[in-house]
């Protein structure tokens, strides 16, 4: 059976001053290697630049991916993307140089409605996996301002957004 999607985007997270992997940027990346290995894709897009401590969160995942066994070729480092808007464009670009269409989109479930929006803009026709981030795990209160920041969010998204999703923009490189 065929791969059901072309890859596997796995989207940033904090990378901690000693440059290991927040635990949201961990268990992303252990969602994505699951569903690599799994068969659901044949690459594995990880996408995040810079934040607040080096390396990238591109170069964070990679490294962890490989740990768990993803062989090298099939890992695409996006390393430039600040934010998620800029996860859905510049890897939406990478994939057109592909030929790629489909992807399954990896985050924390709080994140995942804007995520999709954006690639959706981006003409990417994505899936969403949670990697979890739910309430049990990050707690009630943070868990309650990742929901308020993501209702702001995608409101904003979707206004910013709203002559790609409705076909009025070019799409680019």
């Amino acid at each position: 059976m065929p791969p059901r999607f072309d890859t596997i985007i796995v989207l940033g997270a904090a990378v901690r001053r000693d440059g290991s992997p927040s635990p949201a940027l961990r268990r992303r990346v252990v969602r994505g290697v699951a569903a690599f290995h799994a068969g659901l894709a044949q690459s594995m897009i990880v996408t995040g630049g810079f934040g607040r401590h080096p390396p990238t969160e591109a170069e964070a995942m990679a490294a962890l991916a490989r740990e768990m066994g993803v062989p090298e070729p099939a890992i695409v480092a996006e390393r430039c993307a600040r934010n998620t808007h800029e996860s859905a464009r510049y890897c939406a670009a990478l994939m057109r140089r592909r030929g790629w269409r489909r992807a399954l989109i990896v985050t924390d479930g709080w994140h995942l409605p804007r995520s999709l929006l954006a690639f959706r803009a981006y003409g990417i026709q994505g899936q969403g996996e949670s990697a979890g981030g739910g309430r049990d795990e990050v707690g009630y209160r943070l868990w309650l301002n990742y929901l308020g920041r993501e209702t702001l969010g995608y409101a904003w998204y979707a206004l910013r957004l709203r002559r790609r999703l409705l076909g009025l923009a070019p799409q680019e490189d």
